[in-house]
């Protein structure tokens, strides 16, 4: 799969130019998200992945954080504790309600969420990345990266 970097990019800016940047908080997460998708990418390529994977690697690092912002609108905090796991929700934030469905996320019922969180952020994967071939294993980085441990049995690749 061919990731198109400068699209993902103006995506990901199309999307936090939503939130008020002048913020400390937020434009800190968002120059987290930019170091961390150079660090994923550095690592792949320490780990001498094709240039496919590198791509891949650095998208995660770009969307890894992505329910972050919601989580400060609507709590006003980045402590997941005192509001929603972030990285859950970003995963739901991308390949919406219907893909958490299928991975039995309704635990807890999206009806005990606020409104502002149950509604749609305006965002897609496919604003991302249009091929979805690699959808599961976005799905997975995004939803487990925050995580104290890692699901057993994910394949090699993920």
């Amino acid at each position: 799969m061919k990731i198109n970097r400068e699209k993902a990019l103006a995506a990901f800016q199309e999307y936090t130019d939503r939130y008020d940047s002048s913020r400390d908080m937020i434009r800190l997460k968002i120059e987290h998200t930019y170091r961390v998708c150079g660090l994923c990418q550095q690592i792949a390529r320490s780990l001498d992945l094709p240039e496919e994977e590198v791509d891949i690697a650095w998208l995660t690092g770009l969307l890894h954080d992505v329910g972050r912002f919601e989580q400060q609108r609507v709590y006003g905090t980045f402590t997941d504790a005192d509001s929603i796991d972030h990285a859950k929700y970003g995963a739901r934030i991308l390949f919406g309600k219907v893909w958490a469905e299928k991975h039995g996320l309704t635990s807890g019922s999206e009806e005990s969420l606020p409104e502002e969180i149950q509604a749609d952020a305006g965002i897609s994967i496919r604003d991302f990345v249009e091929d979805a071939s690699c959808d599961e294993l976005l799905w997975t980085a995004v939803f487990y990266h925050s995580a104290y441990r890692i699901p057993e049995g994910l394949d090699e690749r993920t």
